[in-house]
């Protein structure tokens, strides 16, 4: 009987900290919640399905505030609970493929593979579950280079009548996209030619229902870079400059980015003012905030007779220097695509975490290929993780870059020493909100700091009085963080000359 009641007892309190925990959830209240859950599943006595449940609430908590890491620990907690409960096993792992995909690198994208490969064995699996890990996997299919799975991923996705027709002609287009990586083109064309948008080019109507007009302009892309691949180059010419006259596209449209940078590299196109090919070779730093793009815009907003820049990317979560480069010289690697094009210049990420040992090995066998296709080599000097002492390792990682850009006699773009320009002495932890989206990525203004000092570094040019993204910053704001840019990239610029 006292066994009894103390399972009762234990029982009672599970009940009460989990039900704190989710009113405290329910109200926004997440540290609370967390502590009420985090008890609840500390409690002795506690069955397996009771600490499985209250671990993955535990994670929800993390998740919620994008702490994803810590998220996937919780979640990786519950599925070691033997006797855990299918269901919780399936949000379990449905919490480490939503977070490693979020910051992956090689390790975390096969997390993402096992926990959507152990969801997608179960027999009974509801066909909403099956379609979101479908969807988690394929990102990291393609991280990890397995482009047969992925192609597998996509065709399974673009076929499911569970989808809205819409979605399915996305994945249809992603599909002949892998193709065209894996260089498949008459594979891609067919796939093409057999989608919504296809059948209705071969029709000679005006559009598909089915497609937006986002969805016709990559289709056209795809379509002209099937020929781009084939070096047939007046067809891929034709077809790349239609892609310049597609309904509802813009500049900064990511399929009319693609088409004018193939059409200038080829020099297909009459160059009015000049223009640097720029390829970035990066990880989520490039990625996050769109870096690229931001550099674009900021050298289209230059005075008649200054140099545009068109950019291409060689950018996947997780992936530094060090691994683009052992990947190998393969079409869809960053020396392939440093090799394949004509390009002026090749942005290459560093990282705080690299010894300096490593930067010059690496840094240098970068700098001597991109030399050797007569491009110049760019260091990007990426934002730091939070956490790491300020301001003597943030200046300490700076050093590092000055000390490579000089070795290699590389231009580096300061981002970091720009950003210590914005906290100043002694920043509180609301200051390094102003810059920082999370641990270690840049949020909106971060982004536009950082693509001001590789517009610079590229250039020689400074930023002050271009564009800057409308309502981000005030007038005045805006003059600040291009001043401190600037200032930032001539005292490394001083730094970095004999």
């Amino acid at each position: 009987m006292c066994l009894l009641a103390e399972n009762q007892e234990t029982h009672s309190g599970f009940d009460r900290q989990m039900q704190r925990g989710e009113k405290a959830s329910a109200q926004g209240e997440t540290l609370a919640a967390r502590e009420a859950l985090t008890k609840a599943a500390r409690l002795e006595g506690t069955s397996a399905e009771e600490k499985s449940r209250a671990l993955i609430r535990v994670a929800e908590t993390h998740a919620a505030k994008s702490d994803d890491f810590t998220a996937a620990k919780f979640a990786e907690d519950a599925l070691q609970i033997t006797g855990a409960p299918i269901e919780t096993r399936i949000e379990a792992w449905l919490l480490v493929a939503t977070a490693y995909s979020q910051y992956g690198n090689a390790t975390g994208w096969k997390k993402v593979r096992a926990a959507c490969q152990n969801l997608l064995t179960l027999p009974d699996l509801d066909e909403a579950t099956r379609l979101r890990a479908l969807r988690l996997s394929l990102p990291a299919w393609i991280a990890l280079r397995a482009y047969p799975q992925a192609a597998f991923t996509q065709h399974a996705l673009a076929a499911s009548p569970a989808l809205p027709a819409l979605q399915r002609e996305t994945h249809r287009l992603g599909l002949a996209r892998t193709l065209i990586t894996q260089g498949a083109f008459e594979a891609a064309r067919e796939i093409l030619g057999h989608s919504a948008i296809g059948v209705a080019r071969r029709f000679a109507t005006d559009e598909s229902p089915l497609a937006s007009e986002d969805l016709r302009a990559e289709h056209q892309l795809l379509w002209a870079l099937t020929f781009y691949g084939q070096n047939a180059d007046l067809r891929a010419r034709l077809e790349l400059s239609e892609v310049l006259r597609m309904p509802g596209q813009t500049p900064t449209s990511k399929p009319v980015r693609e088409a004018l940078l193939r059409l200038h590299l080829h020099q297909w196109l009459p160059q009015k003012e000049p223009i640097i090919k720029v390829l970035f070779v990066g990880s989520s730093h490039t990625l996050k905030g769109d870096v690229p793009v931001l550099v674009e815009q900021i050298a289209a907003s230059a005075p008649v007779g200054c140099a545009r820049i068109l950019s291409g990317e060689q950018a996947r979560m997780g992936t530094g220097m060090r691994a683009h480069w052992n990947e190998g010289e393969a079409p869809d690697t960053a020396r392939g695509k440093i090799t394949a094009e004509p390009w002026d210049a090749v942005v290459v990420e560093s990282f705080y975490g690299m010894t300096r040992d490593d930067l010059a090995q690496y840094g240098g066998w970068y700098a001597e290929v991109v030399r050797k296709r007569g491009a110049r080599l760019v260091i990007y000097e990426t934002p730091t993780a939070k956490s790491i002492p300020y301001p003597d390792a943030y200046e300490a990682f700076h050093q590092s870059n000055l000390w490579l850009g000089k070795k290699l006699h590389a231009p580096v773009a300061p981002s970091v020493k720009a950003w210590m320009g914005v906290f100043g002495q002694n920043p509180s932890e609301e200051n390094l909100g102003e810059l920082y989206s999370d641990w270690i990525h840049a949020n909106d203004r971060g982004a536009y700091l950082t693509a001001c000092c590789i517009y610079s570094a590229i250039t020689g040019q400074s930023p002050l009085g271009l564009w800057a993204p409308e309502g981000l910053f005030s007038p005045e704001e805006r003059q600040v963080y291009q001043s401190v840019a600037w200032r930032a990239c001539q005292e490394t610029q001083a730094q970095l000359e004999p």
